[in-house]
């Protein structure tokens, strides 16, 4: 299950019925797993690739724009994913995920690399590090 369990999901899902005997809450390296939509940033990556391999292959096409809407269709299709395919029904955790896609595609490049002349590397890189110790601790208990 992709849901995170702590404390407050094991109520909601008590109160539902639908708490397993002997679940036990996440522990920081599962909520971090659960909170980071690694196959939504994989479809990113492998769709990025592919728009900068057109592109330097000398094939006309707008690096930007083509970016652009592919961040914003995995945007939008972030929370879609988790709630029908992942089951997860935790509004928090559906905003820390979606927000997560937006740290990973902002440390790749993408469209933030095009329409933001401050854009570099490095800041991705810190942003990753920092986030991801901080958002399982956020949502702990």
């Amino acid at each position: 299950m992709r849901e995170i369990v702590t404390d407050r999901t094991r109520r909601a899902r008590q109160q539902r019925g639908e708490l397993l005997e002997g679940e036990k809450n996440d522990n920081y390296q599962d909520l971090v797993a659960k909170l980071i939509p690694a196959e939504v940033v994989a479809v990113y990556i492998a769709g990025d690739g592919a728009i900068s391999a057109a592109s330097e292959a000398g094939l006309t096409l707008n690096y930007g724009g083509i970016t652009s809407v592919l961040f914003v269709a995995l945007l939008i299709g972030t929370p879609l994913y988790l709630m029908r395919i992942s089951k997860v029904t935790d509004v928090r955790q559906l905003a820390v995920s979606t927000f997560s896609f937006v740290v990973w595609a902002f440390a790749l490049g993408g469209p933030f690399k095009i329409f933001f002349s401050w854009w570099n590397p490095i800041y991705g890189s810190i942003l990753i590090l920092i986030y991801t110790f901080y958002i399982a601790i956020i949502l702990a208990k």
